[in-house]
């Protein structure tokens, strides 16, 4: 007898962080004390969000070096505590192997250390997706709809080919 396997496709991976607004205000304060290597809080960047009425948001920032190039890590503060919104890349668009290596990354060297400290719960979110009743649905519409919709809405075709996945259209 065959085993059926259900395809499973990577995702961005999603961190939230639990807690009232003065732990929220509290982590934010001790990452910035732990942040080293090239990254430090943006509190221009900041400023400028507030003066668009966006409030709720902390950046951290990585410089650029030779080998990895510079983002932007956008904390969004939420009911529940706060969670990353996203990472901007400065120069080419991040595939979510990258995006995710920068999240768990960030996670294990700053925030991890400093949600213990403060014994706030965080949940780091899997990265992979088990396609299961949703394959029914994708013999009809082909895999690259089905991506597109699993995998927060990206078009793969317009990824940098290192992160392209093998069966996906190629960009003219």
């Amino acid at each position: 007898m065959i085993e059926r396997t259900n395809p499973v496709i990577r995702l961005f991976r999603n961190l939230k962080i639990y807690g009232n607004q003065r732990q929220v205000e509290s982590l934010v304060a001790r990452l910035e004390q732990l942040v080293d290597d090239g990254w430090s809080r943006a509190h221009s960047e900041e400023g400028y969000l507030r003066q668009l009425d966006r409030e709720g948001y902390y950046i951290f920032s990585r410089q650029p070096t030779p080998t990895l190039q510079g983002v932007a890590l956008f904390l969004e503060v939420t009911s529940y505590g706060m969670w990353v919104g996203n990472i901007v890349p400065e120069r080419e668009q991040l595939c979510s192997d990258e995006y995710n290596a920068i999240l768990v990354n960030f996670f294990w060297r700053f925030i991890d250390p400093a949600a213990s400290e403060l014994k706030l719960h965080t949940e780091l979110s899997s990265p992979w997706k088990r396609l299961r009743r949703r394959m029914r649905r994708a013999r009809r519409s082909g895999p690259v709809s089905l991506y597109r919709r699993l995998s927060h809405k990206q078009n793969p075709s317009a990824r940098p080919a290192r992160c392209r996945p093998e069966w996906a259209p190629r960009a003219f």
